[in-house]
């Protein structure tokens, strides 16, 4: 949100503009102020409502320019429909205008009964525009939500983001929460889109919360939670976000329990439960994924989880598997993620191949999967990377200050490249690793590379004090894994 100071600053600006088409002894006249109260306004003064009221009228200034700087400047070069969106502003100025220039003090003695009835005539005049604007916004806000989160769906980022700029500006007359909600979704998905995770996650919650209301159904609350499900995902908040999926799951009605969106939220909750562990029935889960799917839109995305529960169980091998067709980008993104911990060059390329052949370049997360595999397999291969991994130049940050997924990585291609670093940026992830909060779950993959780089280039009679440690901690934990069963560990103890 813009600070009152900038929303000022804008609106002098505006003024500015406004000189260099009209003289201000013009301006002065027409308005009936004087050439140093103008002075005054343009060095920072407060704008008087009247004023902007002047503007309108005697020089034809779109009063929805004036107000939030929307284009055009002057009302001739409006269209029809927003022209009357404009006059409708108008009279909303001059409303207010007439409000502001009652007296408090008019409010006792004689005339206090006329001066209420002026106040609450005005009032009910500004809140019959309110609902006129309402009326004439919605429509149109409605159409460019539908639009962007179309463009979401296509991966065509460039148009939601542009749709999304329009529809915010839009938004500001339509008091419609389910539109609003419609748009915090399209915001958030952008957000996580260019890796504004927190601040995507701050919005999915607000548009899920927006929604529990004693009168929700599963259509409505469906697309938000699965959006803050995978928000909270990405933050390791695994616990949270299989609760937030359960709850929407819950509202599905018997005739909804087979539609895409119920799909994708059982898709998400499979994938919450091989993060968590909770491996107890779960192969009869992601059958029944299958089943609900077959022969329709979700089949790909119940496939992708039915691979990522067999690579983490140990069922599948990710070497069998390395350029399959796999039929997602998140599915082929996975599974290199998974062959990483093999450290086999061949297997990555194949890897790589299929996701780079399935990559959007306007995704940046998508980008970064793939730089970060080309640094990998430029490692193995023995080639030149460059001075930076792409961890390093997507964060530009010193060791101490990465997260636990970024120092992972990077010591992931500082082993590969011999670096004596690696074993330092390894300590940082275990630190960063016994940080985390008591709700954080560490992704599986993640924590198996940071399991990989430890004991593939940490020796068991480490002559360094704190080495050893680790090494002991990495057995253990890697056991422990095992135990719990995640069989994709095995090959670490090999």
């Amino acid at each position: 949100m813009k600070t009152q100071d900038t929303r000022d600053a804008a609106l002098h600006e505006r003024m500015r503009t406004l000189l260099r088409d009209q003289s201000q002894a013009r301006i002065a006249r027409a308005t009936g102020r004087s050439r140093t109260s103008l002075t005054r306004y343009l060095q920072g003064a407060k704008l008087p409502l009247e004023f902007g009221v002047a503007l309108v009228e005697e020089f034809g200034v779109n009063p929805a320019w004036l107000l939030t700087g929307e284009e055009p400047v002057y009302l001739a070069d409006v269209p029809a429909a927003s022209s009357e969106l404009g006059n409708d502003l108008l009279e909303m100025m001059r409303s207010m205008d007439h409000v502001s220039k009652l007296k408090l003090g008019a409010l006792t003695g004689k005339g206090h009964a006329r001066a209420l009835r002026d106040v609450s005539e005005m009032l009910d005049r500004y809140g019959s525009l309110r609902d006129r604007l309402n009326r004439m916004s919605a429509p149109i806000l409605s159409d460019l939500i539908t639009q962007a989160e179309q463009a979401t769906v296509e991966r065509k980022l460039d148009r939601a983001r542009a749709l999304e700029r329009v529809a915010s500006r839009i938004e500001r007359f339509c008091d419609d929460r389910d539109l609003s909600n419609r748009l915090l979704s399209v915001r958030a998905y952008i957000f996580q889109s260019d890796l504004m995770i927190d601040q995507a996650a701050e919005l999915r919650s607000h548009a899920f919360h927006a929604c529990l209301t004693l009168d929700a159904d599963f259509a409505t609350i469906a697309r938000p939670a699965l959006g803050l499900a995978q928000a909270l995902h990405t933050n390791q908040f695994c616990s949270r976000a299989r609760r937030v999926c359960s709850i929407a799951m819950s509202y599905a009605g018997p005739n909804e329990r087979a539609s895409p969106p119920f799909i994708r939220l059982l898709s998400q909750e499979v994938a919450l439960r091989v993060d968590l562990g909770d491996f107890e029935s779960l192969a009869e889960s992601v059958e029944q994924l299958v089943t609900l799917s077959a022969g329709n839109e979700e089949r790909d995305h119940a496939d992708t989880m039915k691979l990522y529960y067999n690579l983490h169980r140990g069922i599948w091998r990710p070497e069998e598997l390395a350029g399959a067709n796999i039929p997602t980008f998140s599915g082929a993104a996975m599974l290199l993620n998974v062959c990483f911990v093999t450290d086999d060059a061949d297997v990555i390329e194949r890897a790589l191949r299929r996701a780079r052949s399935m990559m959007d370049p306007q995704m940046v997360l998508q980008r970064y999967h793939i730089g970060r595999g080309e640094d990998v397999l430029n490692a193995l291969r023995g080639r030149p990377i460059p001075e930076q991994t792409i961890e390093e130049r997507l964060s530009g940050r010193r060791t101490e200050e990465l997260g636990l997924s970024q120092a992972v990585n990077r010591a992931h291609v500082l082993r590969l490249t011999g670096d004596s670093r690696a074993a330092e940026v390894m300590l940082h992830a275990q630190s960063r690793l016994e940080e985390l909060q008591a709700e954080q779950t560490p992704l599986p993959v993640m924590l198996a590379m940071h399991l990989k780089n430890v004991l593939s280039s940490i020796p068991k009679a480490a002559r360094n004090r704190r080495h050893r440690a680790l090494r002991d901690k990495a057995e253990k934990l890697c056991r422990e894994r095992i135990a719990r069963g995640y069989g994709l560990l095995r090959m670490l103890l090999d």
